[in-house]
């Protein structure tokens, strides 16, 4: 069977996104806003699918940035500070930015570029938060915070943004956590990854 035109697989995914931004919006409003494990579960997939649909458009243009690095083994996380997370491993890098000794990438063009970030702590103890942040040349400019509850394996937190950059400026991210003693984000292409795509 034929695959499906660029366009057509672009249409989908903007129908499912919206679909799923709609359903997400609807429990919010029902559960007064609370974080329940339904709500986690929608936007979890909302957010990965941004980043599909982003990568339709992207995938086959060369010459621009497109980079995805994901955390290769576990990382151990002390309590109540911030690490930035060590990315380490490569699954596409088309300009070489990825900068492995400092975990961040650098910006060898300048423009403006669309940023993805995950991270999952595991094992959280009840009423432990934990904090995602994406950083450009060391200051915050997206995060997301997670509260766990009692039933909670895993805080799962993604960050995404669009940013302008000049040439020499980095990215990187970092977490905390509240759990009171060393915690490990788990190593994971799905779960703990970066990706940064040129868009303009």
């Amino acid at each position: 069977m034929p695959e499906e035109p660029l366009e057509e697989q672009i249409k989908s995914q903007r129908a499912f996104s919206e679909d799923l931004q709609r359903q997400i919006e609807e429990l919010k409003e029902q559960n007064g806003g609370e974080r329940i494990e339904e709500i986690k579960k929608f936007e979890d997939l909302f957010y990965k699918d941004i980043i599909k649909c982003k990568e339709l458009w992207l995938g086959n243009i060369t010459g621009i940035t497109k980079c995805i690095y994901y955390l290769g083994t576990n990382q151990s996380i002390p309590d109540n500070t911030e690490i930035v997370v060590a990315y380490d491993t490569k699954e596409k890098d088309s300009l070489e930015e990825f900068d492995t000794a400092n975990n961040r990438w650098v910006a060898t063009q300048q423009g403006d570029y669309s940023i993805k970030a995950g991270a999952r702590l595991a094992l959280p103890k009840d009423g432990c938060r934990f904090y995602l942040k994406i950083r450009k040349n060391g200051s915050n400019i997206a995060a997301a915070e997670l509260h766990s509850g009692l039933a909670d394996g895993y805080l799962e937190a993604n960050v995404t943004t669009d940013v302008e950059m000049d040439e020499g400026d980095y990215i990187d991210a970092v977490v905390l956590h509240t759990h009171g003693d060393a915690r490990n984000i788990q190593g994971s292409r799905d779960q703990t990854n970066i990706s940064i795509y040129k868009i303009g």
